[in-house]
This record gives C-alpha cells, structure tokens and sequence, in this order.
C-alpha cells in the first residue's frame, strides 16, 4: 500500500476510537447515577423557558415526579421538588392563566396538566407572578414562620379584584396570604405509582441531551403520557395532602409573602409624614387576605406616629397558627395621626360600613388597637359589629 494514502487514515481512526470509547465511558458513568442526580441533571437540561416552554416545563415536571417518587422523603428530594414545581407553577402563572388543560411534550415524554378546582384551592388567574418562598430574604421579621411539607411554598403578587367595591380594600402591594403550589402525581392524577411512598411504575428511556437514562413514571396502560394537577392551595385552610391514599402535611411559607410584598415600604417615613402633614394620605382599612366570609376579620389599628407595618411580627404569628388562622382573617387600618382622634375613628366606622357595603354586613368583628390606635376605634352605636375586644 502507499504511504502516502495510508498515514493520514490513522489519526483519523485513532481520534474515532477515542471518541467512541469516551463515549462509552459517559453513558456508564449516568446509567449508575442516582435518581436524585437524575431528577438535578433534568433541571439543568430544562433550559430557559422563554426559549423552549415544552422542554423547559416536561423537564420540570419529570424532575418534579423523580424527586417525588423517592421512598426516603430526603431533603434533596423535597427541595429539587419543591424548585421544580415553583418553575412549573410559575410558567403556567406568567404564561397561560386560561384555566383549561394543558399538553406538554418533549423527548418522546408527555404530560398532560390540569388546574383542578376544590376547597382551599385558588384559581390560578388570581395571581399575576410568582415568587418561590426560598428566595425571599429572611429579614424583617423576628421569626421565619414555615412548615415543612409536600409542594412549593410561593410569595405570589395577587391581581387586585376587578368589582371595584371589594378591590378598594386590597392592599396597594397586593395580599399578603401564603400560597403553596402542589403538583399531584398521585393515582387518582396520574394513574400510577405513589408519591414519596411504595414504588413506582417506570420505564426506562434516555434523558435529553445525553443525560443517561432516567426513570419516567408509566400508566397501566403502558403509553408514556402522564397525568398530573396543579393545584394552588391556602396553607391556613388545607394543612395536609392525600397522596394515593395517604396524608401527607403540606408545607407552607408564612413569612414569606408578608416579608416580600411589604419590605419596601418607608414606614418611618409615611408614620412621620402621617404626624406632620395628615392632609397628605388619607385613611384606608386594608384587608391581608381576600376576603372570606366563615372567618371574622381583626383589624389592626396603629398608635401614634406609626403604620400598620408595626403589626408584621404579630401578624406573622397569628397568621402560621393553625386554630386562629382557620377562624380569623387579617385587616389593618390606616390613619394619619395628625387628625384628631374623634376624626380617625369616623372614618374608620365609614370603612366599615362600606366592607358591608361590599361583602355584606359582619357579624362579629375585633378590634386591636395600639397606643392611639385604641382610642381611635368607633364608639358602639352605628357601628355594623356586635362583637370587639
């Protein structure tokens, strides 16, 4: 044979076979890697959701039921879980608020999702974004009020109601209730396999982008469309999740929206400005929370050179207890406290006749007053309660 024809084929072949060998020796390293670095390897893949919303949310979801399906509950497992379905609860948030259900396909995997409605359950066109619970800094308040469970605990930026009566009350920055998003594989969702309990049905199929094999949950039938809800419950009605049968807690972050939505706030500054030029904001009652008539509302009312933010730690409180927060619902009034006393509390009896206005006459209602804020509340006669501590 010529030598001239020949040396240059065997660098050729030598980089073939290095490269098929490298090859090889990266699908074994993946197919021993954990389901855990599976579900990790997903979320890295997942991409940006701008650019590719299909793999971006099946590469969330499937994350999300790997993570799931582990039989130890570890913390790994619930905090890949938890960021997959703050990814997926927020895309559906940003991107489709119709309410109907959705298909998601990519790698040959598909998933179908749907926003159930029920008890405790909020409508997904409520909010207009999301943030996950995990990254809100944990300042302002003394306690980090939280609850360890199954889902994703959110601080949502709520849509002020559209009937202008009630929206009048919502706070400018918007409700300061607790959201936790769930994404339900369970049986009656999927058809299939257990959440964080028993074992799971799979098969085995390559991840995307050569991330090695992963486990994807299968249905009776065999075909590898899943069924999966999500669903975005109030923590302080709905404290526990069934799961194939099974109850499990569902975790809540208390602190969370309350820190976020109001840690920028000047409150020393609207508290001096509401003592040296009251003529500048006028009086507001603002409800924490959408309103709920099973639950009787206290109102918090602040004392002298002050804003209704002096309430954050015992509203913080309050609202993570479990017995207060299922019978009780959250308001704050704002005054100036330049006004004159007799003043403020005029005004706060108008705000009261016009929650009955809106929502219907309370039957019982608590006053909690600071300072001047006590001596700020209306006196009984003409005022639509029956009831005031």
């Amino acid at each position: 044979m010529n030598p001239h024809f020949s040396l240059p084929w065997r660098p050729a072949a030598l980089f073939l076979l290095c490269a098929f060998a490298s090859s090889c020796v990266t699908v074994s390293r993946d197919a021993r890697s954990t389901p855990l670095e599976q579900a990790a390897a997903l979320q890295k893949s997942a991409g940006s959701p701008g650019r590719d919303p299909q793999r971006f949310v099946v590469s969330q979801l499937r994350a999300a039921q790997i993570a799931a399906s582990q039989p130890d509950c570890s913390a790994r497992a619930r905090a890949i879980s938890e960021a997959s379905t703050a990814a997926v609860a927020g895309w559906v948030v940003a991107n489709d608020q119709s309410g109907g259900p959705r298909r998601f396909s990519h790698d040959g995997v598909t998933y179908d999702l749907s926003l159930p409605s029920g008890r405790g359950t909020i409508p997904v066109s409520a909010f207009e974004s999301l943030k996950p619970a995990s990254k809100v800094p944990h300042t302002l308040v003394k306690t980090w009020q939280a609850r360890p469970g199954v889902g994703a605990p959110v601080a949502a930026r709520w849509k002020i109601p559209a009937d202008k009566a009630v929206g009048k009350f919502a706070p400018r920055q918007g409700y300061l209730m607790p959201v936790t998003a769930w994404l339900d594989f369970s049986e009656k969702a999927r058809n299939g396999g257990t959440i964080c309990l028993g074992r799971m049905a799979s098969v085995e199929k390559n991840g995307p982008d050569g991330a090695g094999p992963s486990t994807i949950p299968a249905t009776k039938s065999g075909n590898r469309t899943n069924n999966v809800q999500l669903k975005f419950l109030d923590p302080t009605t709905v404290r526990s999740v069934d799961s194939d049968g099974r109850s499990r807690p569902l975790a809540a972050g208390f602190s969370a929206p309350l820190v976020d939505r109001t840690r920028d706030i000047r409150e020393a500054l609207l508290a001096l400005q509401g003592l040296v030029h009251p003529e500048v904001r006028d009086a507001a009652l603002g409800m924490l929370q959408p309103y709920d008539s099973s639950r009787i509302p206290v109102v918090f009312i602040h004392g002298l050179m002050s804003h209704p933010r002096m309430w954050r730690d015992v509203i913080n409180s309050l609202m993570a207890d479990p017995k207060i927060s299922a019978r009780y619902q959250f308001w704050v009034y704002y005054y100036p406290t330049g006004w004159p006393i007799a003043y403020s509390a005029m005004r706060l009896r108008d705000e009261l006749a016009a929650v009955d206005r809106a929502v219907g006459r309370q039957k019982d209602i608590v006053l909690v007053g600071h300072s001047m804020g006590g001596a700020s509340r209306p006196h009984d006669d003409g005022i639509p309660c029956q009831s005031r501590n």
